[in-house]
């Protein structure tokens, strides 16, 4: 049995795309009075398009930030909602979040988007929910905020907020380990059918 880390690597983004499409399809929940009974497909014509801001962790280019927009973008055009989305990169893999940049980043997404009243926020990873939970409050008041990809995610992390939703990304790397030992070493047999 051969080894090949790039079917892991597709794996974990798939795992990846199938982690942000259950946070899209919980967000949607949030907007039942979206949905009418008219066709899907008319539904985005007659409809006032709903605002949602996506704060991503990363920059454009980082293939993480770019699967996670491909997967925005294929959940919100197939959902028949009429979504329009505001896309912002803190690139916390290049730039260091310093509470001066974090300053900076609040000034420039409020003075960008003060005309714009969101529905709901979309914090993809680690950095975009610390910043989400942080100034939540002062640039999207009563907004609902749904994060995507937390590593490590504990209950205690939303700070009794009952208005955060999301998905984790959790690893058990032990039993990760202990499987693929599993798999590797297993005895060969053939099945004849």
């Amino acid at each position: 049995m051969n080894f090949d880390i790039f079917q892991f690597r597709s794996l974990k983004t798939k795992v990846t795309l199938f982690t942000l499409t259950i946070s899209l399809s919980l967000f949607l929940c949030l907007f039942p009075s979206a949905i009418i009974s008219a066709p899907l497909d008319s539904l985005s014509y007659r409809q006032e398009p709903k605002h949602v801001f996506v704060l991503n962790s990363f920059n454009r280019g980082y293939t993480w930030t770019d699967n996670m927009l491909r997967g925005i973008d294929d959940v919100f055009g197939s959902s028949g909602v009429n979504v329009e989305t505001y896309v912002t990169f803190m690139d916390t893999k290049r730039i260091s979040p310093t509470p001066q940049y974090l300053q900076q980043l609040k000034e420039l997404i409020r003075d960008s988007y003060k005309g714009v009243r969101f529905d709901a926020v979309l914090a993809c990873d680690n950095d975009a929910f610390e910043f989400a939970k942080k100034y939540r409050d002062e640039l999207f008041p009563g907004v609902p905020v749904v994060f995507s990809s937390i590593n490590d995610f504990d209950e205690r992390m939303l700070e009794g907020r009952r208005d955060i939703t999301g998905t984790s990304e959790n690893t058990d790397y032990a039993g990760t380990i202990k499987a693929a030992l599993q798999l590797l070493f297993l005895p060969q047999k053939t099945l004849w059918w």
